[in-house]
């Protein structure tokens, strides 16, 4: 499991019923636990000025241009998560439950672009 999230842990909580996997009662360690590798690489994860700009204006395509910009200052650690994929079955995880109203669907179309099966386990 790779976190592109800028920030391990969170106030918000997910709407679904059961254990906050992802928020701030887990840990890389409890992961571990059970047999999951975690990696966090938080320069993937959307900086908290457009996460703001989004929230006030839900311009989804200025964050989608914004995030674009961003990732292409990331290559290093896009490329990093490219060669953690290529040794072994990798997630990107992230705070939205639906991949299209998320900026991991945008690190996921650029594996897309590298040769990478993408899979959404939704």
């Amino acid at each position: 499991m790779v976190g592109a999230r800028r920030d391990w842990s969170s106030s918000m909580s997910w709407d679904s019923p059961g254990p906050r996997l992802f928020g701030t009662s887990a840990s890389p360690a409890s992961l571990e636990e059970h047999g999951i590798g975690y990696i966090h690489i938080p320069s993937l994860g959307s900086p908290r000025k457009e996460r703001a700009a989004l929230r006030e204006d839900g311009d989804i395509s200025r964050f989608v241009a914004a995030y674009e910009s961003h990732l292409a200052k990331e290559s290093a650690q896009l490329n990093r998560l490219a060669e953690l994929a290529a040794e072994k079955p990798s997630v990107i995880m992230s705070y939205e439950r639906d991949a299209s109203d998320c900026h991991r669907r945008i690190i996921a179309g650029r594996l897309g672009g590298m040769g990478f099966a993408i899979r959404d386990l939704q």
